[in-house]
């Protein structure tokens, strides 16, 4: 599977400006699932925009499942249950602070949704 991530340019302002005190970074809290991070003429996965407000395609928002500490990779665990994105080609995703701000986006190769899908997805942020 393909996956193409951005750092949203929100997150490193943000990251800067706790680097010398001006700020403190918020925690991750919620996913953005999208079906528009991929080509739907050739299936390519699309390269994700640092400075877009939402996952391309963005059609639900919910709460993350489970973030944990691995070394120094937070390690954010989001669920796609059977009962959401049915009849989505999902190819996208954003994660959001406790702002509501973008943290980082991703794009991976299309996957197709039905009724009896459950898309998990371990996604590791690297520091």
């Amino acid at each position: 599977m393909a996956v193409k991530k951005a750092v949203a340019t929100t997150r490193r302002t943000k990251s800067a400006e706790a680097s010398v005190g001006i700020d403190t970074l918020t925690a991750i809290a919620q996913v953005g699932w999208g079906d528009g991070g991929h080509d739907t003429s050739t299936g390519d996965v699309n390269n994700p925009d640092p400075d877009a407000t939402q996952a391309a395609g963005e059609f639900l928002v919910k709460d993350i499942e489970n973030a944990s500490v691995d070394g120094t990779n937070a390690v954010i665990e989001v669920v796609l249950s059977a009962d959401e994105g049915i009849g989505k080609n999902i190819s996208s995703l954003a994660l959001y602070d406790e702002d509501a701000d973008p943290v980082v986006f991703v794009n991976f190769s299309p996957k197709g949704k039905d009724q009896d899908t459950i898309i998990e997805i371990d996604l590791i942020e690297e520091h």
